[in-house]
């Protein structure tokens, strides 16, 4: 068991075990938490529900009151909700505002110039949540 844990020592250069202590330290939780919380999330975002795209790991999400871990975030989530100040009425506010300022995309002066053209731009699916995935 002692080599099984060099080796992987060596292969992530400590790694793991600073972010054990780290876990340790700031969240209470051990590396093989995180791990099970992984795997429990299928190493999906707990917010997006989508993989991140980089090899960086997953935030513990947290409850800054209180210190309750919630769940794992990808970074984009953890910067939205931390940016945020985890505050419900300011992500409503945001949401609100994202729809008063959107317009339909038949209405992009991109469609107007393209029929002037007499070319025709592929339809727009309005249900999308516009990230184009």
């Amino acid at each position: 068991m002692r080599a099984q844990y060099r080796a992987r020592y060596r292969a992530t250069n400590g790694k793991d075990r600073v972010f054990d202590q780290s876990l340790r330290r700031l969240y209470g939780i051990t590396l093989v938490r995180y791990n099970e919380m992984l795997a429990e999330q299928e190493h999906l975002c707990a917010l997006c529900g989508e993989r991140p795209d980089t090899d960086r790991r997953m935030h513990v999400d947290h409850d800054h009151a209180t210190g309750q871990i919630r769940a794992l975030l990808c970074h984009h989530c953890n910067l939205l909700l931390g940016n945020a100040r985890d505050s419900i009425p300011r992500l409503r506010q945001a949401i609100d505002y994202l729809e008063r300022h959107s317009q339909p995309l038949d209405n992009h002066p991109a469609y107007a110039l393209a029929a002037r053209l007499g070319e025709r731009l592929p339809a727009v699916d309005t249900a999308s949540d516009g990230t184009g995935r």
